[in-house]
Formats: C-alpha cells, structure tokens, sequence
C-alpha cells in the first residue's frame, strides 16, 4: 500500500472532525442556556418518550430538583443554531455523597458495596444524567412523520456521534472539575455500546425499571481516561480545552449549585 494510503484519516476519524466542524459544546452559564436545556429534555423526555418526570408543562420544560447541584452541558449546531443534545453533570452535598439521582432510584438494589459513593470522598463524586437527544438530530424511525428542518445526508453522517460528544464532554468535566468517581443509570445496550469508546461503566445495581429498564453505573474516571479509544483522543482534547475555557477562574472550588448560570443573572426561575 502506498504511504499516502497508510497517512490518509480513516473513515472515523473524519467524521469525528466533522462532528468538531459542525457542533459547539457550550457550558450552560445563562438562564436562557438553561432553558435550552429543559425545553430540549421535555420534547425528549415527556413529549417524546412520556416518561413521567417532573416538570413545568405550561413552559414545557423538564428539570427537577438536582439542576441546581448540576453543571448543564449543550452540543448545539453551529449552521443552524439549534440544541441537539445536552447532558449533566450532577454534584452530590460533600457531607452526603449518596444524595444523586442516581442512589434515589437503585439505593435499595446497589449491589457493589465498595463502590457505593459513601466510600469516596464527597469532593470526587459526580453522576452522569438527563443526556437527551433531539430527535432532528437522530435517524428517523420507520412511519416517523417529516421532520419540520432537514440536513443533507452528508451532514447527517456526523449525526450519531452527537452521543459520544456528550460523554466526551462530561468525561472532560469530571476531570476539568477534579471528580473521579463517576455514576450514571443507563439502559444497558448503551453501557455496552460505550464500552467501543473505552468507557467501561461497571454495573453496580440489579436491573430496575424507571423510564424503561436500567441499571446504575459506575467509572473510574482516571481509568477513562487511560483506557479511552485513542481514536478520540483528538475530539477530547479540543472538547476539554474548549470547556476548561468557558468554566470560571474559581473552579476548584465550584460545587454545583447553580453557580454558574447564576453568575450572570441574578433571575431564578
């Protein structure tokens, strides 16, 4: 083979320069991000899926309670300037490390002892929540009606990596914010299909069902980091320096809290 051939990128990694091209991960520090972010959860969540969540149906908006102990991340689209997917990153009360989603649904089943968030440090714990999709940004299901903004089937090639995008980015927020240990409560297919990326999520619950059938999650973060697929390597580092930018100067110290939307408005909503 020639050696133009062995240089030239493969098929992933071009796309994942293209997902770099036509998406921007910003950190929700405006109210107006925020409500990006519920508004997008409630077309997903309650409109779309009707899982039975908390919200506020009349602004059609989908947050509960542990928003304000989250930082909100949002993959938008640079052309068209819609939201196409968001994810959390949930901080527990360092006196009360279990206070997270997360324990709230299996805190009955948890099934690994050692590895129960009571055994870390309440400063090095986040959960991994409310990732959701917009459906313009997904391939359409069989009989699905016309969506209202279509994409060149060029661009939509980049479509499905939005996902890893997301993890990426919380990937990079764990370490950018100093939490190693990571949960989530994830359907199991999607714990397997990040295993690809190098995300080895252990399985640290029985199986239960809330909003279909899951099971809680744990990473090491630090081991993430390591054993990450070094073809994304190249996105996560632009992903990390693009966040570590947009966090404020006093990070060591941020907890959550709604700190950063808060930090330019002094709205509560």
């Amino acid at each position: 083979m020639p050696a133009a051939d062995t240089e030239r990128p493969s098929r992933q990694q071009r796309l994942l320069e293209q997902f770099a091209e036509q998406f921007r991960v910003i950190l929700v520090k405006t109210v107006a991000d925020r409500e990006r972010v519920y508004s997008l959860r409630h077309d997903v969540f309650l409109r779309e899926l009707q899982y039975a969540l908390p919200g506020d149906s009349d602004k059609q908006q989908e947050h509960d309670d542990f928003d304000e102990q989250a930082i909100h991340c949002l993959v938008e689209h640079r052309s068209s300037g819609l939201a196409a997917g968001c994810v959390r990153l949930v901080f527990p009360p360092v006196d009360r490390p279990d206070d997270l989603p997360v324990m709230n649904a299996t805190r009955s089943v948890f099934t690994a002892p050692s590895l129960h968030p009571r055994q870390h440090d309440g400063r090095q714990i986040a959960e991994i929540s409310r990732l959701a999709i917009s459906r313009l940004f997904r391939a359409p299901s069989k009989g699905e009606e016309t969506l209202p903004v279509q994409f060149p089937p060029e661009e939509r090639q980049a479509f499905p990596l939005i996902v890893t995008g997301l993890f990426l980015s919380a990937h990079a927020l764990a370490g950018l914010t100093a939490r190693r240990h990571l949960y989530a409560l994830m359907e199991p297919p999607l714990a397997r299909l990040l295993t690809l990326s190098g995300f080895r999520f252990q399985p640290v619950s029985d199986t239960i069902h809330y909003c279909g059938t899951r099971r809680a999650y744990y990473i090491d973060n630090e081991c993430a980091e390591r054993e990450r697929n070094p073809l994304l390597t190249p996105l996560y580092l632009r992903l990390h320096e693009s966040l570590g930018a947009q966090l404020p100067a006093t990070r060591d110290h941020l907890d959550g809290l709604g700190s950063l939307w808060r930090s330019t408005s002094s709205c509560r909503v």
